[in-house]
């Protein structure tokens, strides 16, 4: 095929494919197959997709080419303002800026996966990325159960567990219901320094548009989660939260030989037995109580107020625009 789109350009201009290029990368790893580590240059447009996650972003560059991401971002980091990019055919770019010259391999442009975004039907905010920031801290990244690896998307709130921590957060937006959210897209929408702007989705994936028209789409997982409201929509009394628990928690919990802390009343200890490890004076709380340490920690950044004694071995607790429930020790 003959050379085209052959352009000199500025340095900001430059910076902005950089930054296209960066912004996409999010869908896009090291190493990999073709999916994972290039990129799709086409209509103006810079995207990737690793048949989970894509990304989309417009350029002014007008190529049809399919570049090795890292490389191509590498080669650019290196040029000035005399920058021109030449395809010379299917295999690679060449690059060139004053003294500078690089080949970026390329693709078959025909053979790599394409992944469109949703169309925009609700407005959203940056609440989104506040939240999926601060519940994401329980989903798992290993976990091969859809309830535990995602976080559950619905209007007015969002929600995740670890099966001993459930967070909800408030974002009070306008959103359809049960979209179920894979922990790297959310992170990956989180991060972003671009302000969200609309949501789009299907039944198979959800795309988070942000105000320049760049998007992040993931694929939804198939299997839905069950109903959180009859975990959460429990009446419960809860108290303010003293400072004195957590200073008393960070003191007896390396005693602990289980991750386990016991309560009694106007104590905490770290064994069942008062007489061993370590205990902590803390009023008011109940008796014969037990969690795991490391759930209780989970929650401290969010409770101001809870409920230990809670509902069939279930504590409520709340915070601002966060609520959930932790889980005893039996």
């Amino acid at each position: 095929m003959p050379p085209r789109g052959k352009r000199a350009k500025t340095d900001n201009a430059t910076s902005a494919l950089i930054a296209a290029l960066k912004f996409v990368s999010v869908a896009q790893k090291e190493s990999g197959n073709a999916g994972e580590t290039h990129c799709v240059l086409r209509n103006n447009t810079v995207t990737a997709f690793n048949g989970i996650l894509a990304a989309g972003h417009t350029i002014i560059e007008d190529l049809q080419a399919c570049p090795q991401s890292r490389r191509l971002i590498d080669a650019l980091e290196k040029c000035g303002e005399d920058l021109a990019i030449t395809q010379l055919d299917n295999n690679n770019l060449s690059i060139r800026s004053g003294k500078f010259k690089a080949s970026v391999p390329c693709a078959d442009l025909t053979i790599m996966p394409y992944a469109a975004p949703d169309q925009p039907c609700a407005t959203i905010t940056d609440k989104l990325k506040d939240g999926f920031s601060k519940i994401s801290c329980i989903v798992s990244d290993t976990s091969e159960n859809v309830v535990t690896a995602s976080i559950l998307l619905q209007a007015a709130t969002m929600v995740s567990t670890n099966r001993h921590v459930m967070l909800e957060y408030w974002h009070g937006l306008d959103l359809p219901p049960n979209l179920v959210i894979p922990k790297a897209a959310a992170m990956a929408v989180a991060k972003s320094i671009k302000p969200l702007d609309k949501l789009g989705f299907s039944a198979s994936s959800v795309t988070f548009w942000f105000q320049d028209g760049s998007w992040i789409r993931t694929q939804q997982y198939a299997e839905p989660w069950p109903n959180v409201g009859k975990v959460l929509n429990v009446i419960s009394d809860p108290k303010p939260i003293l400072p004195t628990f957590y200073a008393g928690l960070d003191a007896i919990a390396s005693f602990s030989p289980d991750d386990t802390v016991y309560f009694s009343p106007d104590l905490i200890h770290s064994h069942f037995d008062t007489n061993l490890g370590a205990t902590y004076e803390v009023t008011g709380l109940p008796e014969d109580l037990a969690f795991g340490i490391k759930n209780l920690k989970i929650i401290e950044p969010f409770v101001k107020s809870i409920d230990f004694t809670g509902v069939k071995g279930i504590s409520y607790f709340f915070g601002d625009d966060i609520r959930g429930a932790i889980v005893g020790k039996v």
